[in-house]
């Protein structure tokens, strides 16, 4: 099973694992940190139930009453995060949370400089203090993340989902990419029948 058919069955299903979970990391997300880049999730993110996600794990991080041992585990933790707080954002975080997880980032980013905690703490830290440069790369990262959903899949094609432009179409199977039109779907469906899979969300 590859991760675009995995998350395509299984999305809902891991994130109400997730929800079970009162520590800030664990097997959901890990496993959420494996396709959290692709377009199933992005889409999945903007549901309801999906809504409070990144309050939920700034949340526990702040919270947490020990810090991991193990650096791996804090760059995982804060990878997810840093992935949610650029596609959600960090206004629905309150001020008392806030305040609390940037002290702990700021302690991860000096202790763990040069290693993948150190970055991922670093880039969180830099969202939540309003950090000037990643205010202004957070709208592309998220722009990026999210064209698939935006932008017409076929190659060259700059057609994109616009208030006054034309209507894209959903691919009907996955729900994840969009199209301008049939002529494009086919054209693109040599590359994308690989991730295609009937989403359960």
């Amino acid at each position: 099973m590859t991760i675009s058919e995995f998350s395509a069955k299984y999305l809902p299903s891991l994130v109400a694992l997730y929800k079970t979970y009162t520590a800030p990391n664990n097997l959901a997300v890990s496993m959420i940190n494996v396709v959290c880049h692709l377009p199933y999730f992005v889409r999945f993110q903007k549901a309801p139930e999906c809504s409070n996600l990144v309050l939920l794990q700034a949340t526990r991080m702040a919270n947490a009453k020990t810090d991991p041992s193990d650096p791996e585990i804090i760059g995982e933790t804060c990878q997810f995060l840093s992935t949610l707080l650029v596609l959600q954002g960090t206004s629905a975080i309150p001020p008392d949370v806030k305040q609390k997880l940037v002290k702990k980032l700021n302690t991860w980013k000096r202790r763990y400089d040069g290693q993948f905690a150190g970055e991922t703490s670093g880039r969180c830290y830099d969202s939540l203090t309003g950090d000037r440069a990643m205010t202004q790369m957070a709208p592309m990262f998220k722009e990026i993340l999210e064209k698939p959903l935006n932008q017409c899949a076929a190659q060259g094609c700059n057609c994109r989902v616009e208030a006054a432009g034309p209507e894209l179409k959903q691919c009907s199977r996955c729900k994840s990419v969009v199209y301008c039109g049939v002529l494009h779907q086919r054209q693109h469906w040599a590359e994308h029948k690989r991730m295609c899979f009937p989403a359960s969300f």
